[in-house]
C-alpha cells in the first residue's frame, strides 16, 4: 500500500530521472526528432499503463510508479541513442572542471526544476487534500496538455539556436505568433473532443468531472506556449541566463504561495488556478524583461 510520503519520494525519483534525460543535447545538435521521438514514447506508454492498470479508486494509488516507471524508460532510451547514435562513453572528471560545468549549465537545471516542481507539487498535494480520484483527473489533464505541448516545444527547440547565431526580431515576432496559434487550436480541439476521446479510451474518467479542470487547464497550454519562446529565443539567446532563472524561481514562488491556500479552500478548483496563477506569472515576468531589453 503506498502512502503519502511512498508517493512524494516516487514522484520526486520521475522527476530527477526526467531532469536526466539529455534533452538540451539534442536541442544543441539540432536533432528535435530525438525530443519528438522521447516525448511520445513517454506519453503514449503512461497512457496505456494508465488504460491498463487503473479501473477504480483503489488503484490511483499507481499513479507514481507508472509515472517513474515512464521516465525509467525515457531516460534509458535516451541513454541508448547517446551511446549508439553519438558513441558516448562514461569518463572520470576533474571536479573543478565538473563544478563548471554545473555553474554554465543553470539555465537548464533552472527549466528542470521549475517543470518538475510545477507538475508534481499541485500532483503530491492534490493528492494529500483531495484523495486519489482527484489526483487521477489533474494528472490525466496534464498528461493530455503535455501531449498537446509537444509541438510547441518542439518549434521552441528548433528555433533556439537559429536565435543565438541571428537574434532576427520578425523571426522571433513570427515564431511567437506561431507558437500562440497552436496552442489555441490545439486547446479548442482537445476541449471539443474531450467527451468522445474519454469514451473511446478513458471510460472510468467521468466526462462531467474533467470538463471545467480540462479547459480552465488550457490557458496553461496558451501561456506556457509565449513563455517558452520568451525564456529561450529572447532571454537565454541575449545572453540573460539571470534573468530566465529569476522568472522560473519567481513563478515557483507564487505557485507555492497560491497552493498554500488549499488548505483552507476546500475546492479542487484552487490547485488548478494556483497552476495558471504561475504560468501567467512565469510569461508575463518574462514579457516584461523582453520588452524592456527591445529584443522585439
Amino acid at each position: 500500500n503506498i502512502n503519502n510520503s511512498d508517493f512524494l519520494i516516487l514522484y520526486l525519483m520521475s522527476g530527477y530521472l526526467s531532469a536526466l534525460t539529455p534533452y538540451f543535447f539534442f536541442i544543441a545538435k539540432e536533432e528535435t526528432k530525438y525530443i519528438f521521438l522521447l516525448k511520445v514514447i513517454g506519453s503514449v506508454f503512461y497512457l496505456l499503463l494508465i488504460w491498463i492498470l487503473i479501473s477504480d479508486d483503489k488503484d490511483y494509488i499507481y499513479l507514481a510508479p507508472i509515472k517513474l516507471a515512464v521516465e525509467i524508460l525515457i531516460f534509458l532510451t535516451s541513454l541508448i541513442l547517446l551511446f549508439y547514435k553519438y558513441n558516448w562513453r562514461f569518463v572520470k572528471m576533474e571536479l573543478t572542471y565538473l563544478t563548471g560545468v554545473v555553474r554554465d549549465s543553470s539555465i537548464f537545471f533552472s527549466s528542470k526544476l521549475g517543470n518538475m516542481l510545477s507538475t508534481k507539487l499541485p500532483i503530491f498535494l492534490t493528492k494529500s487534500l483531495f484523495g486519489e480520484a482527484a489526483t487521477t483527473i489533474l494528472d490525466f489533464v496534464v498528461k493530455i496538455y503535455g501531449l498537446l505541448q509537444l509541438p510547441v516545444d518542439i518549434i521552441s527547440s528548433l528555433v533556439f539556436p537559429k536565435m543565438i547565431k541571428m537574434r532576427n526580431k520578425l523571426m522571433f515576432k513570427k515564431v511567437l505568433l506561431m507558437n500562440l496559434s497552436i496552442a489555441l487550436t490545439f486547446t479548442f480541439i482537445a476541449n471539443f473532443f474531450l467527451r468522445f476521446g474519454l469514451k473511446l479510451f478513458f471510460r472510468e474518467i467521468d466526462y462531467f468531472e474533467v470538463k471545467l479542470p480540462f479547459l480552465i487547464y488550457g490557458l496553461i497550454l496558451i501561456f506556457n506556449s509565449v513563455s517558452s519562446i520568451l525564456g529561450t529565443s529572447g532571454l537565454v539567446a541575449a545572453g540573460l541566463s539571470k534573468e530566465y532563472n529569476k522568472s522560473i524561481y519567481f513563478s515557483i514562488l507564487i505557485l507555492i504561495l497560491n497552493i498554500g491556500l488549499a488548505k483552507y479552500i476546500d475546492n479542487i478548483l484552487i490547485i488548478y488556478i494556483s497552476m495558471i496563477t504561475s504560468s501567467l506569472t512565469l510569461m508575463g515576468y518574462r514579457w516584461f524583461i523582453v520588452k524592456n531589453n527591445r529584443l522585439f
